[in-house]
């Protein structure tokens, strides 16, 4: 039985379906950790344990990529995720309508205030060939906001379980 399961089959029991949608695991530990695998998140009892749920969070609960370098990844295809893009042409850049006109497609690091949308070399484990919105967000780093676009993804998400709308761009991926 792999994680997810068995973190679904013991609190099923506890919480009817319509009533869960994303869990939260907290290890008794104090050592640096998380994780997400579906629908379930997990963290420890270290000091960045929010920060860390918060970025859990965006996986498991609005389906957000890491936008960090971690060796290995994959190009060959263009990732699901709205916060990742294999797209250099600012026409078919998933966040195309957060971009402002003079921000430059793509976009250098430190050329721009940080939480500026922009199309920034480097995401979902690749240092080259996919692209992040921003140069920093709370999926690259801790302790940085969500910014614009994985913001509007949340509020997506959000919208779809209470049919309001918000007035944010919407982007091109459903929930």
């Amino acid at each position: 039985e792999d994680g997810e399961n068995k973190v679904l089959n013991t609190v099923s029991p506890l919480t009817p379906a319509d009533g869960r949608d994303v869990y939260l695991v907290v290890a008794n530990s104090s050592t640096y950790g998380g994780a997400a695998l579906g629908n379930v998140g997990t963290m420890t009892l270290h000091p960045q344990s929010i920060e860390v749920a918060l970025h859990e969070i965006g996986h498991s609960a609005f389906n957000l990529a890491d936008e960090y370098d971690y060796g290995s990844c994959g190009t060959s295809s263009e990732p699901s995720e709205v916060n990742v893009t294999r797209q250099t042409s600012r026409a078919n850049i998933k966040w195309r309508q957060f971009i402002n006109a003079n921000t430059p497609v793509p976009t250098q690091a430190g050329s721009v205030a940080n939480g500026t949308v922009g199309l920034f070399q480097g995401g979902k484990y690749c240092t080259s060939g996919v692209y992040r919105p921003t140069e920093n967000s709370r999926m690259r780093a801790l302790n940085n906001p969500w910014h614009g676009v994985n913001e509007a993804r949340a509020q997506a998400v959000f919208d779809s379980y209470t049919g309001t709308q918000v007035n944010l761009p919407a982007i091109t991926s459903q929930p």
